[in-house]
């Protein structure tokens, strides 16, 4: 009745179905990892951030990546 509304739209490419998995295949990733910074006005800063990446077909070189990190300054400032 109605072949003619829908298409064809493989590819004859082989490489998009291919699925190359990661060196060290995991699912996710994390990683905790040391901040530190220094300005004048805060003077040395240090925290801990965390790094979380997750891995996903066809999503090269990652499917997502999220990052967060704390910090705190080593001097109380005063406001009058």
């Amino acid at each position: 009745m109605h072949a003619n509304r829908s298409k064809n739209l493989t590819s004859s490419d082989p490489n998009i179905n291919a699925f190359i998995l990661p060196q060290a295949f995991n699912t996710a990733l994390t990683v905790f990892h040391p901040e530190h910074s220094y300005n004048p006005e805060d003077k040395f800063l240090g925290g801990i951030g965390v790094l979380r990446r997750t891995y996903g077909f066809r999503k090269e070189p990652f499917a997502s990546e999220q990052r967060l990190s704390g910090m705190y300054a080593s001097i109380l400032h005063r406001t009058n």
